[in-house]
């Protein structure tokens, strides 16, 4: 058995969050990390307008798998190469580019071609949909192992695939680093008397249910609950447009993305994280932002489909709410009884901050990689890690 404590990530775009404070806690218990990429997390997460958006896809699609694709030709041995689903095509390159002494992971952070189904791109069930299909069936056959975000996700994945080589799951975790020094307070003196202010905070894409908090925000004036939304994407773009009179509501505010000084700030004043997810995604995607706001202490308000490992953890764990998109009467009366009932709210504020704390703090995350990058340097050809 090999005794590898070397490990690079690929991905088209730079870690950021938690996905930088896994690295920094593989780097923390002794390993060796490099990453790769070809979009800086400030480019991703930036206002570019539309030529800086399109230079970010020809970075993401075409320069980068062209460069992961030479770069694997001269990968070695002696280090594990963790290639995210981040450009989707990428880890089927490297696979077939690396020498067969090679291990390497595929990172799945979403699963194609049924992504490109959710978000009406293409049909899954067409010519070049199948032809994604097979493409990421031979990329889960190939690789060492493939790690998946969620138990359900993995299980849509080997029905769809018809099997999984090595499947492991591993939640993505939270940014605990930026977090370290936060002070959870689930009722403090200045809350009790304000009503409940609620969180979005990131990338609002093609995955994200926007049509039931548009049409919440139609009476926005009457509700007794704040919401401030901060990030970009289409998802968040197109809510704002349909969201009357925001400009002028103090209720209802919408804004750039944050720094991370900023983010802490906003998550401290916050009682409740808002997440959603559009129906057909709940076996495609997990939301990340989910971990980190678990381990701010936040309620989690959860607009998914009720099969999602979302809601499934937010179900066994009592940490927050689960509404089914488009059930907009529901969510209404919902925000009303937070204000008739605050110990409800501190109650999943407290479970929230420490199931985060136990189980999705990013050492947690890190010890799970590196049971996993242990297994695949001892794998038998057929071994699953789950």
């Amino acid at each position: 058995m090999r005794n590898v404590r070397a490990v690079e990530f690929w991905s088209s775009v730079e870690s950021h969050g938690c996905q930088k404070a896994l690295i920094d806690s593989l780097r923390n218990l002794g390993w060796s990390v490099h990453e790769s990429y070809a979009v800086s997390a400030g480019s991703y997460r930036g206002r570019n307008g539309t030529f800086g958006r399109v230079i970010q896809r020809l970075g993401a699609y075409l320069i980068y798998p062209m460069r992961i694709g030479i770069a694997a030709l001269g990968w070695r041995s002696d280090t594990i190469y963790v290639v995210s689903s981040n450009t989707f095509y990428a880890p089927w390159i490297a696979l077939i580019a690396a020498k067969r002494d090679v291990s390497v992971v595929h990172w799945v952070l979403d699963l194609y071609p049924e992504a490109l189904g959710v978000a009406k791109v293409l049909r899954p069930d067409g010519v070049f949909g199948r032809f994604l299909g097979l493409l990421m069936w031979d990329t889960c056959r190939r690789a060492a192992a493939n790690v998946f975000l969620g138990e359900g996700l993995l299980r849509f994945a080997w029905g769809a695939l018809g099997g999984v080589r090595c499947p492991v799951v591993i939640p993505i975790g939270a940014d605990d680093c930026v977090l370290s020094g936060f002070e959870f307070r689930p009722l403090s003196p200045g809350t009790l008397g304000r009503m409940p202010k609620v969180l979005y905070c990131g990338n609002m894409g093609a995955m994200h249910e926007v049509d039931t908090l548009a049409a919440l925000f139609e009476v926005g004036a009457e509700l007794p609950a704040m919401f401030e939304f901060r990030g970009h994407g289409k998802g968040l773009d197109s809510l704002r447009a349909r969201t009357p009179g925001a400009s002028s509501s103090e209720r209802i505010v919408f804004g750039a993305s944050l720094s991370d000084r900023e983010w802490c700030q906003k998550l401290e004043d916050a009682d409740i994280a808002l997440v959603t997810m559009r129906p057909g995604a709940e076996f495609i995607v997990m939301p990340s932002k989910t971990y980190s706001s678990m381990l701010a202490g936040q309620a989690i308000l959860a607009i998914c489909p009720a099969a999602s490992d979302l809601a499934q953890m937010i179900r066994c764990n009592d940490i927050g709410w689960i509404v089914e998109p488009g059930d907009v009467v529901s969510l209404r009366n919902l925000i009303f009884g937070w204000c008739e009932n605050r110990e409800e709210v501190a109650i999943k504020r407290r479970n929230s901050h420490s199931v985060g704390w136990r189980y999705f703090r990013s050492e947690v995350i890190a010890e799970k990689w590196i049971a996993t990058f242990g297994r695949v340097q001892g794998r038998g050809s057929e071994q699953c890690v789950v």
